[in-house]
This record gives C-alpha cells, sequence and structure tokens, in this order.
C-alpha cells in the first residue's frame, strides 16, 4: 500500500468519523426508545398480534366500569366475653377438674398433629371460659369458638333486642360508660308479636346415653316471642373497641324486626339519628378542601384532626352553653349605657366550617423554657342558610319620655300625651 492510499485513508476517515457516530446515536435514540406516553414499548405489536388472532378484527372496547363512591363497610369483629350474668359464676371443683384432664389431653393432641394445627389446637384449647369470636353480619350476631369461625357457638337476632349499658347509664357520666367494669346488656323485646326467623340459636354439648356427646341446638322461640335468654352480657376489653360494639348493636336493633336474618336488604343509614348534630355534608366539605389546600408544610393531618374535633361538637347543646356563658361573663363586665338595663346572649351558631391552620413557625425558642410560635389560622364560612358564625344578643332599653321635653323620632313614631 503506497504513501497516497494511506493520506486518503486517513482523511476521510477523520472527516466522517465524528459525523457517522452522531447519525448512529441518533438513530439508536429514535428506534430503541419506547414511544411517548406508553410504558410498554411492546404493545403496539401486542395489540397487532391480538387483531390478528381475532376473526372479527379488535374487540370492541369495553366501557369501563363506575367507580364506586364507598366500599362495603367491613363486618365487626373481635374477641368479646358474652354470658347470661353480669357477675362472673363461681368455678365449681367439677368444672375445674374437667378443664384441667381436657387441657391435659388436649396438650397430648397438639403434640401429636403438625405445627399450624398445633397453633389452632392450642389457642382453642387456652380460649378462657366464656370467650367467643364474635362477627356481626347484619342484624345477626354470632358467636364462634375459634378465630378461623368454623365453629358457630350462637348466632343472636340482635333486631330482637334492647342494647343497653348496665350497670343503669342513667346514673354514669360520659367517660364512665364504656368502662371495663361495665357490660352491653342484649335485653329481649317485650313484644307480643315474635320476630321473623330465629331471635336465638345456640349449641349446647351434653352427655347422652351410652357416655357420647350429643349436639343439642335450640331453635324455636318461646311462645311469647321472647327469645330463649332473655339478657346477655357482652364484655369487651378496649374501650373504644366496646364503645363501637356498642354503636353497631344499637344500629342493629334498631332495624326492622320483621325483615328475615336472612334478607339481603341493606340496613338503614346510622348517621340518620345524628343528623340534628351532625351533618356528612360538612364533613364532606373539609375534605374537599384538605384535598384542594396547597400543603407545603405537612399540616393535613392536624387540620383533619381539628376538624373532626369540631365536627363533634359545633351543634351540640353543651358547647353552645359553654360559648353564651364565656360571653355573659365578658358582658357583665362592660360598662353599658343608663337606658340598657339587661344584656342577654340568645344563641351562638359556630358555623359550619372547621378553622384551617396553616403555616406553623417556631419564633424563639430560651433556655428558660419560653417559647413563641406562630401559625396562620382560616375561619372562613361556606356559601350557605347557616355557614357564618352567627351570635344572637337580646338587649332590654328603657326610655323616660317627659311631655316638657320634646322628642322628635321621625315619622313612625306619633308620641302624644296620654293621661
Amino acid at each position: 500500500m503506497s504513501i497516497w492510499t494511506l493520506l486518503l485513508v486517513y482523511v476521510i476517515g477523520g472527516v466522517t468519523f465524528i459525523p457517522l457516530l452522531i447519525v448512529a446515536a441518533f438513530a439508536a435514540l429514535i428506534y430503541l426508545s419506547p414511544p411517548v406516553g406508553d410504558a410498554d414499548p411492546s404493545k403496539p405489536s401486542k395489540e397487532a398480534l391480538k387483531a390478528a388472532a381475532t376473526p372479527g378484527g379488535q374487540d370492541k372496547e369495553k366501557p369501563p366500569q363506575a367507580a364506586t363512591s364507598s366500599s362495603p363497610s367491613k363486618p365487626l369483629q373481635g374477641w368479646v366475653v358474652v354470658r347470661k350474668t353480669f357477675e362472673e359464676p363461681p368455678t365449681d371443683n367439677a368444672s375445674y377438674v374437667g378443664n384441667l384432664m381436657r387441657s391435659f389431653l388436649d396438650s397430648r393432641q397438639q403434640s401429636a398433629s403438625t405445627s399450624s394445627s398445633t397453633t389452632s389446637v392450642g389457642n382453642s384449647s387456652r380460649r378462657p371460659r366464656d370467650t367467643f369470636y364474635a362477627l356481626l353480619k347484619g342484624t345477626v350476631l354470632y358467636l364462634y369458638e375459634d378465630d378461623a369461625c368454623t365453629e358457630c357457638y350462637a348466632a343472636l337476632q340482635v333486631a330482637a333486642y334492647d342494647v343497653g349499658i348496665w350497670p343503669d347509664s342513667r346514673t354514669m357520666t360520659d367517660a364512665e360508660l364504656f368502662a371495663k367494669r361495665n357490660a352491653i346488656r342484649l335485653k329481649a323485646k317485650e313484644s307480643g308479636t315474635p320476630p321473623v326467623g330465629m331471635p336465638t340459636v345456640s349449641k349446647e354439648l351434653k352427655l347422652g346415653e351410652g357416655g357420647e356427646k350429643a349436639t343439642t341446638s335450640s331453635r324455636e322461640p318461646s311462645p311469647v316471642g321472647r327469645s330463649l335468654t332473655d339478657e346477655h352480657f357482652m364484655f369487651v376489653k378496649c374501650n373504644s373497641d366496646m364503645e363501637d360494639w356498642y354503636m353497631a348493636l344499637v344500629h342493629a336493633s334498631t332495624a326492622s324486626s320483621t325483615a328475615s336474618s336472612s334478607s339481603t336488604s341493606p340496613l338503614p343509614d346510622p348517621l340518620v339519628p345524628l343528623e340534628p348534630i351532625f351533618s356528612t355534608d360538612d364533613m364532606a366539605h373539609l375534605v374537599k378542601t384538605l384535598d384542594q389546600q396547597p400543603d407545603p408544610i405537612p399540616m393535613r393531618w392536624l387540620n383533619a384532626l381539628v376538624g373532626r374535633i369540631f365536627y363533634s361538637l359545633y351543634r351540640t347543646s353543651g358547647l353552645e352553653a359553654n360559648l353564651i356563658a364565656r360571653l355573659m361573663k365578658k358582658i357583665t363586665k362592660v360598662p353599658r349605657p343608663a337606658f340598657l338595663t339587661e344584656l342577654v346572649v340568645r344563641e351562638v351558631n359556630v358555623g359550619n366550617t372547621a378553622p384551617l391552620l396553616s403555616k406553623p413557625m417556631l419564633k424563639e425558642l430560651t433556655k428558660e423554657g419560653d417559647a413563641s410560635v406562630e401559625m396562620g389560622l382560616n375561619y372562613r364560612s361556606q356559601e350557605g342558610e347557616h355557614s357564618g358564625i352567627r351570635i344572637t344578643v337580646e338587649a332590654t332599653v328603657t326610655i323616660n319620655i317627659k311631655e316638657s321635653l320634646p322628642l322628635n323620632l321621625g315619622n313612625r313614631f306619633d308620641l302624644k300625651p296620654r293621661t
């Protein structure tokens, strides 16, 4: 190869090498990158294969299903203690020995079974007396012997019972209602017409002839329409869980007793009795406001907490009485003219919009413990009939009018001397 050939190859290669690299990079970027707005680069080819495999061409697109606004509520369930008396029945020696022998036999069976079955048998054998896994479905309360819900001990038609707190809740304060020492009492309703369905279905284990166990089920209502057991007492360990159980049982008890226990008709809205003091539209407005507000500093959780507390009190008579008492205490200290004999606050309405907090700031914190914080408060009323803050004040004005003193009150008042 001559020197001219080498020089020609060097010049042509040096001039075209960089442009060729640029063209190759653009070609790779265009042909290898996925399409904009589609996360699946092979989607066109899949659609082409699907269309080729379908005889009538591409399938018609199915209309999208409408998203449900609210998912069905999960049935309330958990471990509870249910017995027929409020006081715990005494334990006799025979039952104590029987429980001891039963636990010994269960432990032997537990050692011979597998690990998974061992856990379930151990949990069932260690279950305290009168303790059941309760499950509330509609108006029926099921009592199971284990959390797997395989052995049902009893089923109670809650619509046939009156639900209350025992001892008598009228002698308690609100803070004492759901204490652990209290119980939820299910008392059979005093009704001459038996409810449709079975008010109580229970299972009892007895020794039949020959020493074999015989299972009996009580399925017939009493002649007067009351259940087999007049009262049931339910104990719950956690206070908040006890309140949830009480509200759910009250809701199920107020349902129509004429409906069958197997009916699929939905229960009435449990918030209907609370309409005078609580509105779901106001809570929906709070949710919409929290979603629309910019949140550079995470404050949605605090505004949601403040709004939830606000909507649990804003229509109650207790809050109104407290605000009226505070305003009257301030008004009595303010000097007033002689013709105003009395000022009385008749009504206080705080509106239907919860206050919103924003832009929290720590201004000062000293070693002596002095702290100074700053926070924005937005308390704006929404459009509506009774949306804003309203305070109604009643005043009594006394005006002494003498005949010798001319007084002009305008055309609407005609003062004439009277004898």
